[in-house]
């Protein structure tokens, strides 16, 4: 009793936590900011959602042979098939956001408080991480089907390799064998943060060289790196004597590799800065200027696209060379051409893309893109764990599509409210630095 009377408040504030009044408060997005970054970030988790869904559709697909002599080759499915790059736009933005709100704090980035910023980091990303873990590893429990035998595999991966996806080292420790296939990107991103942390650590005021030294010998290194494993695209690409062995060297060795991702992250590094420099002044370009580098932009992002054309991996699949340039190049491109796109969007050069992009309706999504990334694919493989068949064309793509993203945006919103944001004030203790005494 007397504990009760001494700290009501503390019990009420604890329980708190719980309202699910004040956690959807949360949800909402204040102004400010880069607003056009909430378009990107929106389109780019609704891009991955598309393909993954032209993946699930495909997968039990009557139209099969369909779809590898016509669909394959249509131009109205490459925007599909490119869904991959808007993982470079996540890998753009993260090292964007990183030192657009850090710049301002490298002198003071020491040795001392790195184990704080990256406790930051981690604990923002773990809640539903963790959630996605526990449902994944919980999945046979959930559902059951004619298809459910396959997919129990990575259920059984989940509870034996839990530890390596929430500790953010599954791509180097068990990549053959990963929970959640696609939170590789979140131990890709986490490592890419600490590497940068250090940089910036490193670099004091030197911020400049630093970053474009970063960009410059991260480049580099995944051109060596490719043209020394000499990587084969996609199945699609592979020669003819080709195996499953090969297939699982390229998602490993290249597509999970950090090196090969690093150049987006620290392009995104130097554009932070480069707009936080100019946060309170604007830059004054010729209009020339402006036209040559959004036909400089397009003309980029459209040859990054197209790479996945038939057509175009005939011609990788004949010279290894050029195969070899493009996986090491063609992501550093995408970057610049969305690099661009932001740049001239924050600067007052981006017209109606800039308006489009910073639309109020992206808001929403983007607050909660990360709970999407992570569940819509455990949603999407959902019907075919408990069977039937589909016919794969745009119609039904466009449908799947529209049912997937609508639930994940439910699901996604659901586990903000009753768990990452109950969780987050749970940890926010952690993350408070330490106050000396003065004598």
């Amino acid at each position: 009793m007397y504990i009760l009377k001494k700290e009501p408040e503390r019990w009420h504030e604890w329980l708190c936590t719980f309202s699910l009044h004040r956690n959807t408060r949360l949800l909402t997005v204040a102004p400010g900011g880069l607003p056009c970054l909430h378009g990107i970030r929106a389109l780019s988790v609704l891009w991955i959602i598309m393909l993954h869904s032209s993946l699930q559709l495909r997968h039990h697909s009557v139209n099969e042979k369909d779809i590898s002599e016509n669909v394959s080759s249509e131009q109205r499915y490459l925007g599909v098939a490119a869904g991959h790059l808007a993982v470079d736009s996540f890998f753009v933005l993260s090292g964007l956001l990183l030192v657009y709100t850090s710049a301002g704090k490298t002198e003071s980035l020491s040795l001392r408080n790195l184990p704080r910023f990256y406790l930051i980091r981690y604990v923002r990303l773990f809640p539903l991480l963790a959630a996605a873990v526990l449902l994944r590893a919980a999945e046979p429990r959930v559902t059951d089907g004619p298809t459910a035998v396959d997919r129990a595999q990575e259920p059984v991966r989940c509870r034996k390799y839990w530890w390596s996806a929430l500790l953010h080292v599954q791509n180097i420790v068990n990549p053959r064998e990963m929970c959640l296939g696609h939170s590789w990107y979140l131990s890709v991103d986490m490592q890419l943060y600490v590497v940068s942390a250090l940089l910036l650590c490193a670099a004091g005021r030197r911020v400049w060289p630093a970053l474009g030294a970063a960009a410059l010998a991260s480049t580099a290194a995944a051109l060596a790196f490719c043209f020394y494993y000499n990587f084969h695209d996609t199945t699609s690409d592979l020669p003819r004597n080709w195996s499953l062995e090969s297939t699982t060297v390229y998602w490993t060795w290249y597509y999970y590799n950090p090196i090969v991702r690093s150049p987006p992250f620290f392009i995104g590094m130097l554009l932070g800065y480069s707009l936080y420099i100019l946060k309170t002044e604007k830059l004054h370009l010729p209009k020339w200027s402006i036209w040559l580098c959004y036909s400089g932009a397009l003309m980029l992002s459209l040859l990054v696209m197209l790479a996945d054309h038939p057509g175009m991996r005939a011609f990788f699949h004949e010279h290894q060379a050029a195969r070899n340039a493009k996986l090491a190049l063609y992501r550093s491109c995408w970057a610049l051409a969305l690099g661009w796109l932001i740049f001239a969007c924050t600067q007052g050069y981006g017209g109606p893309v800039n308006w489009f992009l910073s639309l109020g309706l992206w808001r929403y999504v983007a607050r909660v893109s990360y709970a999407m990334y992570l569940f819509s694919n455990i949603l999407q493989e959902e019907p075919d764990a408990t069977g039937g068949v589909n016919y794969y064309d745009m119609h039904t793509l466009l449908w799947r599509f529209s049912g997937d993203a609508a639930a994940a945006v439910v699901l996604s919103t659901a586990l903000i409210v009753l768990v990452e944001a109950p969780l987050h004030t749970l940890l926010a203790p952690l993350l408070k630095p330490r106050t000396t005494q003065k004598s």
